[in-house]
């Protein structure tokens, strides 16, 4: 065997490594990125079920009620109250859009439909409207287009909707 043989066996080896190489980082980048994305929904679903808890506080659930309707004054620590809720949560969904916007974020549809519930409550929109000075110009624009839609509709109210088709539920089960 020559030399040029031994060379062009080590060029095929070399080449052979490269490629495997290659092979291993693209699935080592694929599974970084399915990481993240999972570790992003986990983050979601987690900061969703803290919410829920701080709003099922009697005392904050009394505040937000009052706040939401927004037809009565609120006292300062009242306002507060409401005004840190309702603050992160935007900032939340704010987070969120921003991640949708850069392709890490593929729920957004969920947090869009919360949005437009969210909306319907007067005292929100106008921490909404607040929010919006401070806020990605874009999501500041998705707020917007959430208030305008909001109030073109009539507002409902979360726990008449509820108590419905609670009252629906029961004449099927009658009925069965």
């Amino acid at each position: 065997m020559s030399l040029g043989d031994f060379y062009t066996i080590s060029q095929i080896l070399a080449s052979a490594a490269v490629l495997a190489s290659l092979v291993y980082l693209a699935l080592q980048t694929r599974q970084a990125a399915l990481h993240q994305k999972s570790t992003l929904h986990q983050n979601r679903a987690a900061q969703i079920s803290h919410d829920f808890a701080l709003r099922a506080d009697a005392d904050i659930a009394a505040v937000l009620a009052a706040g939401d309707a927004g037809d009565e004054p609120l006292t300062e620590v009242q306002f507060r109250q409401y005004f840190a809720v309702w603050y992160t949560t935007f900032l939340q969904m704010e987070e969120q859009y921003l991640q949708r916007r850069e392709g890490n974020f593929e729920r957004w549809h969920l947090t869009e439909r919360g949005l437009g519930v969210l909306m319907s409550q007067p005292g929100a929109r106008a921490i909404a409207r607040m929010f919006q000075r401070i806020a990605d110009k874009e999501f500041a624009a998705v707020l917007e287009q959430a208030m305008v839609e909001a109030r073109a509709r009539p507002s409902a109210e979360l726990k008449s909707v509820w108590f419905a088709m609670a009252t629906e539920e029961r004449s099927s089960q009658a009925a069965a």
